[in-house]
């Protein structure tokens, strides 16, 4: 009588044979087994690894229906979905009695979960938190990303990889929800200290701010933000401390790219409708139009590259964060800022 131990033996010579010669496998639907705790890298799935995301489906669609990932694991000698959970959820709704499957060449099934998430990522399935989770769990840098050849291109996996960058406290509040994806995404993309993400965090959450612009603002400026000391009576008595003026300082800033980059798209605009506007009686100085927006061009470069140095320009944005902050309008806050930028305009 063969021994249990030879039969596992030669059950795994034969696989190994298999997927050596053509790892590509039609198995009964009944056959493959689920273990979504080992082998699901999503989040928000039930116990069988399924998503939801086909449940509106009414049909089989054979020319559409994809390769599931699979791998035999060798103890037991089941064949466990990697990829694919939702599939073989509707598949046995559906009554579909074999699936087409690749094996996947993984030594453990840690290394099958990984090749199942690296394939998940490279055809931009799942979403950039669950791509986040998995390159914080493996520690992956850009060029281990780039190695495993997924696209850095995409905005799941930038936004993923941005994701994982987040200290502790604001990942924890990414994975729950308490932080839009988006957000999210901005605050890990900048290279910040864990107490200037939290920083630059707690003045969105306060705030409830939602402007994109603004938001990158926050974080570009953080480092050198304007500060002013201020005196406040306490329970204990007169307290000095020194204030940041992040938000004064990325607004000010956002609003002054934010006109710049409008005056310049106005008047390229109207350079563009000239006989439109020449037939509706307005005069249009095309070479002077063109010439001011090539200048405004330059200035918003000057404005991005110069913004976050110590200097004169960032001295006129600290006087105009300040007035901001003492009451003053935005657009009254920056007009010296405009002036310095623009002199004689």
């Amino acid at each position: 009588m063969t021994s249990q131990g030879k039969k596992r033996r030669q059950k795994v010579r034969e696989y190994r044979r298999l997927i050596q010669e053509r790892p590509i496998a039609t198995i009964r639907t009944e056959c493959l087994a689920i273990d979504a705790s080992r082998f699901q890298y999503k989040l928000n799935t039930r116990n069988d690894g399924e998503s939801g995301s086909l449940s509106h489906v009414s049909a089989w669609n054979f020319s559409s229906e994809g390769i599931l990932d699979v791998w035999l694991d060798p103890q037991d000698l089941l064949t466990y979905i990697v990829n694919g959970h939702n599939r073989h959820a509707l598949a046995t709704r559906l009554g579909v009695e074999s699936l087409p499957c690749k094996y996947l060449l993984s030594k453990t099934w840690q290394d099958a979960r990984r090749d199942g998430a690296i394939s998940n990522i490279s055809q931009g399935c799942g979403t950039a938190l669950d791509a986040a989770r998995f390159f914080r769990d493996k520690r992956m840098s850009r060029a281990t990303i780039k190695k495993y050849g997924i696209s850095l291109a995409s905005n799941l996996v930038k936004h993923g990889h941005a994701i994982a960058q987040l200290c502790d406290r604001l990942f924890s509040l990414a994975l729950s929800g308490s932080i839009n994806e988006d957000v999210a995404a901005i605050l890990g993309d900048f290279d910040l200290s864990e107490d200037e993400q939290i920083a630059v965090y707690r003045v969105i959450d306060d705030r409830n701010l939602s402007d994109i612009g603004l938001i990158r603002e926050l974080c570009q400026s953080i480092k050198i933000t304007a500060r002013e000391t201020v005196t406040e009576l306490t329970l204990f008595g007169s307290e000095t401390f020194e204030d940041c003026l992040i938000f004064e300082t990325s607004t000010v800033q956002n609003y002054v790219r934010s006109k710049l980059a409008k005056d310049r798209r106005a008047l390229i605009g109207a350079t563009r409708s000239r006989d439109t506007l020449e037939n509706a009686g307005s005069t249009i100085a095309v070479d002077t139009s063109i010439e001011h927006a090539d200048r405004l061009d330059d200035v918003l470069s000057h404005f991005d590259r110069e913004k976050l140095a110590t200097g004169e320009l960032s001295q006129e944005i600290a006087i105009a964060a300040k007035s901001l902050r003492s009451g003053q309008s935005l657009a009254s806050a920056c007009d010296r800022l405009l002036d310095h930028l623009l002199p004689g305009a």
